[in-house]
């Protein structure tokens, strides 16, 4: 078909309709700005589509399920026969994907933000072609690009494995049936999905080898945090080898004979499939950026404080981008590329950027270790408090965590808080504020919260790295 030209003339146009994407198409609307975006599959990006929220709601099934039959033993209600059914969770995740990605439409729809479902290809800054998914042609004009096609699964060359034989996390979601045995690969991008996918599959009935490179369950957290996340694990039916790698595997039609490397010796492991849920690399291939050699570093684009790559009116966020490769990350880049673009002088701080790990028990923190800080050269107090003590956790039968706050000794600024127990996710978005604001150690420690509630441990955290506990 011949080309389309759009008349308008875009201030922004995002390739890719991911979190980075649409956060950044949204921001530019909301400041009086036109806003395209360009995306081959729908609307969400890998996040909604693939990644986390398809995980999270999985995992909420379980969280459910388990939640059920503990009441069921209390004699609350009949308890349940047998594991959830993982093909009417796929079900309902899939349902609930698509009512996400409704939802995205319907923000980009009413900040009248130009979506178009194809394959864009930066002609030269300012100018971008859009092959349409329908065969037609389109050409926008625009003051600024955003590329955020954010990464690609990295399969690992494994000796005498078919890399299509490696489930990666899309592709294992995808599955209606749950392998009778799962082989999880750690990756490089962190602990989150492999921790995620492991105790998801053996929640539902798999038997779950998780492989580890790290000689610790939560390289860069708290240690206890890690150990004891560990034996919850553990308690899920997980056999977790750290300081392990994958040597070799020999195929059948019965499944995988993994040979693995552990501290002890090799060791081989009979499996029914493979996983590597979380080995990505940053995907910008075949836009028409090549031959303009933006600077990269290990396959990412390199960008300033404000997301714009090393060609004048080329920004770049999220995944592509390199840095946290998570959502939340991605979102907070698109919008500073946003707002940069409307004349808005803000810049990327990824200080505050929390991570999370909705495992059971959950996992989350904000800044830095007790060790990391000292390694820093600081010199720290900090305090710990118990969910055993907690009164919220009690009636939710679910006792098991802490939280941890460290701060510098001298000044009481807050230089990290970990979070192990239900909510943490939540939670910690309390120490991300308080943080963000500056608030001091005995800032957070005079705070009253509502009782019973988990934010109590928070407070009573940071009044015993006050001393007052």
């Amino acid at each position: 078909m011949e080309a389309r030209p759009l008349t308008e003339r875009f201030d922004l146009v995002t390739i890719g309709g991911g979190p980075a994407g649409y956060t950044a198409a949204l921001r530019v609307a909301e400041l009086g700005g036109r806003a395209a975006i360009v995306e081959e599959q729908a609307a969400g990006g890998n996040c909604v589509q693939h990644n986390c929220i398809p995980t999270m709601i999985m995992l909420d099934t379980l969280e459910s399920a388990a939640r059920a039959q503990r009441l069921g033993v209390a004699g609350i209600l009949a308890t349940g026969e047998g594991l959830p059914a993982f093909n009417r969770a796929v079900a309902r995740k899939q349902q609930l994907v698509q009512a996400m990605t409704n939802g995205i439409r319907t923000q980009l729809r009413l900040r009248k933000v130009e979506f178009l479902h194809g394959r864009a290809r930066l002609e030269r800054p300012g100018l971008i072609a859009a092959a349409l998914n329908d065969g037609a042609t389109v050409t926008l004009e625009c003051r600024a690009v955003l590329v955020a096609t954010g990464a690609r699964p990295d399969i690992p060359a494994i000796p005498g494995l078919d890399p299509n034989a490696i489930l990666t996390a899309d592709a294992a979601l995808r599955l209606t049936l749950v392998p009778e045995s799962l082989l999880v690969l750690g990756g490089a991008a962190g602990p989150a999905f492999v921790l995620e996918f492991a105790q998801l599959f053996a929640g539902f009935g798999s038997r779950v080898t998780l492989i580890l490179e790290d000689d610790v369950m939560l390289p860069g957290e708290e240690r206890a945090f890690g150990e004891a996340l560990s034996g919850a694990l553990g308690a899920a039916g997980v056999e977790t080898l750290t300081g392990a790698r994958l040597v070799s595997v020999v195929s059948s039609a019965a499944g995988h004979a993994a040979l693995v490397q552990t501290g002890s010796g090799r060791r081989e492991i009979a499996v029914a499939a493979i996983c590597a849920p979380d080995r990505r690399r940053p995907y910008w291939a075949d836009l028409g950026l090549e031959a303009l050699q933006p600077r990269q570093e290990n396959g990412a684009l390199v960008v300033d404080e404000h997301g714009e790559t090393s060609i004048a009116g080329v920004f770049a966020a999220g995944d592509v981008s390199g840095g946290p490769m998570t959502s939340q990350a991605a979102a907070q880049a698109g919008r500073v590329v946003g707002e940069h673009v409307m004349g808005r002088r803000t810049h990327r701080d990824d200080r505050f950027l929390p991570r999370a790990i909705f495992t059971d028990p959950e996992f989350a923190a904000v800044g830095v270790t007790e060790d990391g800080a000292k390694a820093a050269g600081r010199q720290v107090r900090s305090g710990s408090a118990d969910l055993l003590g907690n009164a919220r956790a009690l009636t939710m039968g679910q006792r098991e965590g802490a939280v941890k706050v460290v701060a510098d000794a001298d000044s009481g600024q807050i230089l990290g808080v970990h979070v192990l127990g239900p909510g943490a996710g939540e939670l910690i978005g309390q120490a991300v504020l308080a943080m963000r604001l500056e608030a001091t150690v005995d800032d957070l420690a005079a705070v009253s919260h509502w009782h019973p509630t988990l934010a109590e441990s928070l407070t009573e955290a940071a009044r015993r790295a006050t001393g007052d506990a």
